[in-house]
């Protein structure tokens, strides 16, 4: 390969990649030749302190990531100069896996994300205490090709389908649980609905609403109807009946039988009198009691009693049914369950927690009913999903770090393999580390080991993923004797920019202090647009996208980016501007782009705005505490991400007399003003 010297840009980059410390930490701002810097030390590692390209790890995020690392090293590699232009999007796949098998190097270099290290590590030697042909849940919100090199074999069912099965295997065997879970659901979701309905003046605040949709006078009404609906059979309440000789409303009827129930309690009135009237009509009648209601054990041996002797000698419990028929009225409340369980879990994954430490979890916030009951049903629904996995031989994405981590727990030898094989191992993006994925890194390397991270703490935005942006800012406490190298010139964005996304990442306490400087001088300043409504800030976007298109000699639209915090903070646009070509995207998926022309959108205050800090549901709290300032921060982060893709021109749109605060902390040198008239 070649001469690695000659490529190097300027004096921090040719240090980071230079130096022999065996632990380094390149602290590289954006647009400051981050992926450069990486590939350079790679190619140090080779043909300098000839390192085995099979002894090289380099661990990622994404599979785009993976790719443009691949690209550069066959672009250098290349003695054609034909890749670039046989690449197209269409067959660029089959074009880089030809060219990286022709070169022994780049066939030999492992370059894999951390799911795809995990997956590989399981299938090559988890053979002995896992099933190592496991197939590997889908789930609609990843990227299920985790590496175009490695073949998984995905399973025939989705996380939210197994997880639904979870949490009927949880109810089917436990009472308990499906007591708990319905009463969850009823408090914390249902009960809103409910008190729409109380509101109105025909029922009064101490009626409960069943399942399908009759209201009770008291909470052992509902259990009861509730009970057999959940069998397949509807009742009536209260029906008015009248015979040769009586008129009255008995408390329940079933409908498919000409059936009664009574319930008795100490509110109820004397039951004589319609006892015997019933009987005198030949009507059959049966009387439940309040003390039943207390024991689920007695409830359903004495209503199960029913509906053997009376209605149907021959009920089979269909329990999966029965699941279906009790919650399809709260089935939007049951998708929210889902939700909440899934995001928890995924939380609790990228904590390096496990089932067992949650019962051991301690936190304030369990004197909140909502949160206690939450935490008793999350460690039961946990439990039959890994019990269903298990029965099942799949895993799902967060399994294939923990197992793994589970792996080297156990096996010291496994542990020693791959310490022995790996004598370098790269990090991209390590801003974005969580626990686990820190201490699988600490699992891969020894005292011999080279370890070479890069990352910006001032990138740092995937919190709410259980990424920890300490783990940079602290980075010698985790990894002592280590070295930090901090890559000070953007190559991207003019002055102004780079200056002002300095100046308000300067108002964040926790962070690493550094000074980015641009190398692209020029006197334009930043434009803030000060709009009065959605039809101001589209004229505004509209003549600037004209003006840059029709003046700028090879502008196309896709140079155009327009941003925002939220996907509703450009949504009105998209429709008006789609004939533009124009780019739009969230802040968070923009991460790694750039273009020439970029907007961003929805800087105003208040909720809904940017910053957004609210706190997250107190739920996730428990297992990883943030607070106001610590959100307040993460976001200055995600508007520094934001400012960063611009190269030559960056437009903020914000709202006047309500602007950001973010707004407010950028110095009048950097930025101009353009407010409509009103």
């Amino acid at each position: 390969m070649k001469d690695v010297g000659v490529m190097i840009e300027n004096a921090e980059q040719l240090e980071a990649v230079k130096s022999q410390d065996k632990r380094i930490l390149v602290l590289a701002g954006a647009g400051s030749g981050k992926t450069k810097t990486l590939i350079d030390k790679i190619k140090f590692y080779i043909n300098e302190k000839r390192i085995a390209p099979k002894n090289i790890l380099t661990i990622t995020f994404t599979r785009d990531a993976i790719h443009e690392i691949q690209d550069r090293l066959i672009e250098y590699a290349d003695k054609t100069n034909q890749y670039k232009a046989e690449l197209t999007p269409v067959n660029q796949y089959s074009i880089r896996k030809k060219y990286i098998n022709q070169n022994s190097i780049l066939k030999n270099l492992t370059v894999r994300t951390f799911h795809s290290l995990c997956f590989s590590i399981l299938k090559e030697n988890g053979a002995g205490y896992y099933d190592n042909r496991f197939r590997l849940l889908q789930d609609k919100t990843e990227s299920f090709r985790i590496d175009d090199s490695i073949d998984i074999s995905p399973a025939s069912e989705s996380i939210d389908s197994l997880l639904r099965k979870s949490i009927i295997s949880a109810c089917q065997n436990d009472a308990l649980f499906s007591q708990k879970l319905e009463q969850y659901l009823i408090e914390n979701y249902f009960e809103k609905q409910v008190k729409d309905l109380r509101d109105n003046k025909q029922y009064n605040n101490k009626q409960y609403r069943c399942f399908n949709g009759a209201i009770v006078k008291s909470k052992s009404e509902q259990k009861i109807i509730d009970w057999f609906h959940c069998k397949g059979y509807e009742v009536e309440y209260e029906p008015l009946e009248i015979g040769s000789s009586f008129k009255f409303k008995p408390d329940i009827k079933l409908s498919t039988k000409e059936f009664y129930i009574e319930h008795k309690s100490d509110l109820s009135a004397n039951l004589t009198a319609k006892l015997k009237a019933l009987k005198d009509a030949g009507k059959p009648v049966f009387v439940t009691h309040e003390e039943w209601m207390q024991d689920s054990d007695k409830i359903e041996t004495e209503l199960m009693s029913i509906l053997r002797n009376v209605l149907d000698g021959n009920y089979t419990a269909n329990f999966s049914k029965e699941f279906d028929n009790k919650f399809r009225f709260l089935n939007n409340e049951l998708k929210t369950f889902f939700k909440e369980i899934k995001q928890a879990y995924d939380l609790a994954k990228s904590q390096n927690l496990k089932v067992s430490d949650i019962d051991n979890v301690e936190s304030e916030l369990f004197k909140h009913k909502r949160i206690k009951i939450f935490y008793e049903l999350f460690p039961v629904v946990w439990n039959h999903y890994e019990m269903l996995k298990r029965k099942n031989s799949v895993i799902d994405f967060n399994d294939l770090l923990s197992l793994v981590l589970d792996l080297f727990d156990r096996d010291e030898s496994i542990r020693a393999y791959y310490r022995e094989k790996y004598k370098c191992i790269l990090v991209d993006e390590f801003q974005d580390v969580n626990p686990a994925q820190v201490q699988l890194v600490k699992y891969l390397f020894s005292e011999s080991t080279d370890l070479f991270c890069v990352g910006d703490d001032w990138q740092s935005i995937y919190g709410f993923r259980g990424s920890d942006v300490n783990y940079i800012i602290n980075f010698s406490h985790h990894f002592p004797e280590s070295k930090v190298v901090k890559l000070k010139y953007n190559f991207r964005s003019s002055e102004n920019i780079v200056r002002v996304g300095n100046e308000v990442i300067r108002n964040n306490k926790n962070k690493i202090e550094k000074e980015v400087l641009s190398l692209k001088k020029s006197d334009q300043k930043v434009i803030l647009f000060k709009s009065n409504s959605e039809f101001d800030t589209l004229g505004f976007i509209q003549e600037k996208i004209t003006h840059h298109l029709g003046l700028e000699k090879g502008l196309v639209s896709k140079d155009i980016m327009i941003l925002g915090r939220r996907r509703d903070h450009f949504a009105p646009l998209q429709e008006p501007l789609k004939n533009t070509g124009v780019r739009f995207s969230t802040i968070h998926k923009a991460k790694g782009l750039e273009a020439k022309i970029v907007f961003v959108t929805g800087l105003k205050h208040g909720p809904g705005g940017f910053p957004d800090t609210w706190l997250s549901d107190s739920i996730y709290q428990v297992l990883k505490k943030t607070d106001k300032d610590i959100l307040l921060e993460e976001e200055r982060r995600l508007f520094y991400v934001a400012v960063t893709r611009a190269k030559d021109y960056l437009y903020l749109i914000s709202e006047n007399g309500n602007q950001s605060q973010f707004i407010d902390e950028l110095p009048d040198s950097f930025v101009d003003e353009v407010v409509p008239f009103f």
